[in-house]
């Protein structure tokens, strides 16, 4: 009895916290608090080509250096003029608005893209040579 009263217990706590909170629930901030599209889009875009960089060094290199993922990411916040609170308020609004996020996300795959191809024929000239 004492098992099932517990198990039972443990299966009301997963079935009320997996559930997803309403819009009603959540204030989602509105457009005037959070960064603009191209704003954002660049962020992230500088934000995934330092998290690249950070994963091509070594663990001794980050420990030694004075290049890491917070002072990166402090340096971008700088650069486009914003606080960890106003990204975290960026992030929930466009969580609610998927289809801008999602064209947003399609942008930064496409100049990533875009990159990457002219390093390979940067390369490729070069090594040709």
């Amino acid at each position: 009895m004492r098992y099932l009263s517990f198990l039972s217990i443990i299966v009301l706590l997963l079935i009320t916290g997996c559930t997803v909170p309403d819009e009603a629930h959540v204030q989602v901030p509105d457009s005037l608090t959070v960064m603009s599209k191209d704003s954002f889009k660049l962020f992230l875009l500088d934000m995934h080509l330092s998290d690249a960089y950070l994963s091509t060094l070594s663990i001794d290199e980050l420990k030694d250096s004075v290049v890491n993922a917070e002072n990166l990411y402090g340096s971008l916040f700088k650069k486009y003029h914003i606080t960890n609170s106003i990204f975290q308020q960026t992030l929930l609004y466009y969580s609610y608005h998927l289809t801008e996020y999602d064209s947003i996300y399609t942008e930064i795959l496409n100049e990533l893209n875009l990159r990457k191809d002219s390093l390979q024929y940067k390369v490729k000239k070069t090594t040709l040579k």
